[in-house]
């Protein structure tokens, strides 16, 4: 290969490289599409308990993670879900998972649904 055959070619490349930059970051923008549609179906939260010192109530509090723009998991919001009186059988009880999750679906329709 010639010197000018070597510019041609990476002359050429990056023509191919101008074209392809778009697609990939369209690709990228439906994958994160993609990946907050499942969050909604799927939401990932973790479970916390808290105690408010003036009452001595306990509180359910869930925290959700949504991904960012660059696709990565963040905690998004905190949402308190009331008092644990209203969660007898304790924040790791299945049935008390699929309550919380079913309402953070909709709590993250409401305010996510129009990002998708």
């Amino acid at each position: 290969m010639t010197t000018n055959d070597f510019i041609t070619y990476l002359s050429e490349a990056k023509k191919a490289l101008n074209i392809l930059r778009p697609i990939a970051m369209e690709i990228k923008k439906y994958e994160i599409k993609v990946q907050k549609i499942n969050f909604i179906l799927d939401p990932r939260f973790d479970l916390n308990s808290s105690v408010e010192k003036k009452s001595g109530n306990t509180y359910l509090q869930a925290k959700v993670y949504w991904p960012n723009k660059d696709g990565k998991n963040v905690r998004s919001l905190t949402i308190s879900l009331g008092n644990m009186i209203n969660y007898p059988l304790g924040k790791k009880h299945p049935d008390t998972i699929a309550e919380v999750k079913k309402e953070i679906q909709n709590i993250l329709i409401k305010k996510f649904g129009n990002v998708i």
